[in-house]
């Protein structure tokens, strides 16, 4: 497979000075390795050119350690040096309180320093994982070409990882890889990792500051709330049985994925679940709502399936590591119960979200926006609030399949048998707030719609974080450890 070759003429300092705000300084410049494996010719290189430049700056203001490759070096390959750089760029990065921005371009581990280069994946990874421990983000930008050790260290466990267009991408480079068999032709690119679920967007090189920016505000700027606590107090008139169905399902009544566009000031989405699918039926990310910085997760009225749960997982311990409250919205009609998605592990990915939003470390609020279903949607739904639509629905099951276990024709009698309006569900202790709709329902204003919902989730993380968190975690764990135990026979 023919490849084409790297062209653009770009030094790590030009990298680093397109990201970050002016005045960066670099660190740790001096630092350079022997000849470990007496390798032929390898005393002659400029001891005072290394593969890796780390630098302490700032972006839109804000602390940054940033990660910068030299190809010209041989080839950005992570030697000694160039691995205990990043180490220490990590390990700074958690005493400024600062996020790390890598930016990539490698062949892998320096073979001219052989298994003392390899080791230093492991040295990496070490380093990268105190910056998790302390809550702080990192986001890599895999530039033409990032393969081998690189790659496979430290760059892949970036919270979020974006790519050069046309970059190439892979574990081996193409060259390597080739030897052990064919590649198609889109493989190892920048467009075959996205559409694989490894990487979570394309960024032109252009764009990276203003994006940068963006993930910035979503993960390191302090929160600044813009709602109100108290709500005005709107009479709620809700529908019941098979009409409010029909208002849940209403095609023109905003999915999950366009309410979380909307409620959001800044949106980073996560893609895929790094394991070769990409679900595109639920959104998840971080984001700003009414002022505050959130984990995001977003249903979209399609039937998840297991890459959608592991991508939701990805979403979720990112949040969490990083201490942001949980925000998700509901609108499903149930996990997708297909062949594939039985072989993939379905109930094992739907009882892990259940664990993970349970487990979660911040505050955490469920929007139930159109149709719950089933266990697929009550595993992002078990949160510290609950609030639910005026004309949404949440049931154990679909009315239509209720009907055809119990041998019945009348599914819209059934569905109110069902009781699985917004009323009931509060009813139950298992909803806390009723949001209102416009008259006739969502769709007949949808502007209207989100705006509510916007201002409901932003009050409630605004009395969630007033709660101290021992105190919260307690009753999350109250709720749904009694959840029912009111209708327990005497």
């Amino acid at each position: 497979m023919a490849r084409t070759a790297r062209t653009t003429a770009r030094t790590a300092r030009d990298l680093l000075d397109l990201v970050l705000d002016a005045g960066w300084e670099e660190r740790d410049a001096g630092l350079s390795a022997t000849d470990p494996l007496g390798f032929p010719g390898y005393r002659d290189r400029d001891p005072t050119r290394e593969s890796v430049i780390s630098a302490d700056g700032t972006l839109a203001g804000l602390r940054v350690v940033g990660i910068s490759f030299e190809f010209d070096v041989f080839g950005g390959s992570m030697g000694v040096a160039a691995g205990e750089k990043i180490a220490r760029a990590f390990e700074r990065a958690v005493e400024r309180r600062a996020a790390v921005i890598a930016l990539t371009a490698s062949g892998g581990a320096r073979m001219q320093e052989g298994m003392t280069a390899l080791a230093q994946m492991a040295k990496t990874v070490l380093a990268r994982r105190e910056l998790t421990a302390a809550g702080l983000p990192f986001l890599a930008y895999l530039t033409d070409p990032t393969t081998g050790g690189v790659y496979a260290s430290f760059a892949s466990l970036a919270d979020v990882l974006w790519a050069e267009p046309g970059a190439t991408i892979g574990f081996a480079g193409p060259r390597v890889a080739e030897q052990v068999a064919p590649l198609d032709d889109a493989s190892h690119t920048a467009e075959f990792s996205l559409d694989n679920g490894l990487v979570d967007d394309i960024v032109a090189l252009e764009d990276l500051r203003a994006a940068a920016g963006v993930f910035l505000r979503a993960t390191l700027e302090p929160d600044e709330p813009t709602v109100p606590l108290t709500a005005i107090d709107t009479p709620v008139q809700s529908s019941t049985g098979w009409d409010v169905v029909e208002l849940a399902r209403h095609p023109d009544r905003p999915s999950g994925r366009a309410i979380l566009a909307a409620i959001s000031e800044a949106f980073v989405e996560l893609r895929g679940d790094r394991a070769g699918v990409d679900d595109a039926g639920l959104a998840t990310g971080v984001a700003r709502i009414a002022g505050r910085r959130a984990g995001v997760v977003a249903l979209d009225r399609t039937r998840p399936t297991p890459p959608a749960y592991r991508k939701a997982y990805r979403s979720l311990r990112f949040s969490g590591a990083l201490g942001l409250p949980l925000v998700t919205i509901v609108d499903t009609p149930g996990a997708d119960p297909s062949s594939a998605s039985e072989a993939s592990g379905i109930a094992r990915t739907i009882s892990t979200a259940f664990r993970t939003v349970l487990e979660h470390p911040g505050p955490s609020i469920a929007v139930v926006s159109g149709e719950g279903g089933s266990g697929g949607g009550l595993a992002l739904t078990v949160c510290d609030r609950i609030l639910v639509c005026e004309n949404a629905i949440f049931s154990v099951i679909a009315p239509e399949s209720a009907a055809a276990i119990l041998r019945r024709d009348d599914f819209e009698e059934v569905a109110g048998d069902l009781r699985l309006s917004a009323r009931d569900l509060v009813s139950f202790g298992l909803a806390d707030e009723v949001i209102p709709e416009p008259t006739g329902g969502a769709h007949t204003d949808p502007d209207a719609f989100v705006r509510a919902i916007g201002e409901a989730v932003g009050r409630s993380l605004n009395q969630l974080a007033a709660i101290p968190r021992d105190e919260r975690l307690a009753a999350r764990r109250r709720r749904w450890r009694e959840a029912g135990n009111a209708f327990l026979a005497p």
